[in-house]
């Protein structure tokens, strides 16, 4: 990568986009193209996964265009959206063509964490520490990250 003089780690291309996850001493890369490869109809993902002992829900949303490739950022590079959102309440999501679906309600939700339609409707999830980056800036600053796999076990 352009200016970056560090070790790289290899279990994932350098420029690959990540949402990483920060709770405590504990840390979890997970990567945008694995999201992309479970999104149902191409447009929605959500993954269960656990960091520093508590659950988090990850959504991601196909559609959103870089802004670090291109000077006009419509006409970036799709590599959707991502965000982190400590799963309250016991809440479980999967994805659907419209968007997360909590499993215990039936309620819609948005990139946002915020309940769009059915019981839970104007509730709002807290977002979880989380970032968007490239693989090699994550690994970076923190080595022992893990790596999130579809099929991981939910928590």
């Amino acid at each position: 990568p352009f200016l970056y003089r560090g070790d790289l780690d290899p279990r994932l291309p350098n420029r690959a986009r990540v949402l990483g996850i920060a709770v405590g001493d504990e840390t979890l890369a997970v990567p945008y193209d694995a999201l992309a490869g479970e999104a149902a109809a191409g447009e929605w993902a959500s993954a269960s996964v656990r960091v520093g002992g508590r659950p988090i829900a990850v959504f991601w949303k196909d559609g959103a265009a870089s802004a670090l490739d291109t000077p006009a950022i419509p006409e970036g590079t799709v590599v959707g959206a991502a965000a982190a959102f400590e799963a309250t309440a016991g809440l479980t999501f999967r994805a659907t063509p419209g968007g997360p679906i909590d499993r215990q309600t039936g309620s819609s939700w948005n990139l946002f964490g915020e309940a769009v339609s059915g019981p839970l409707r104007g509730a709002r999830l807290r977002r979880a520490p989380a970032i968007e980056s490239f693989w090699f800036m994550w690994a970076a600053f923190h080595p022992d990250t893990a790596i999130w796999r579809p099929g991981d076990a939910d928590p």
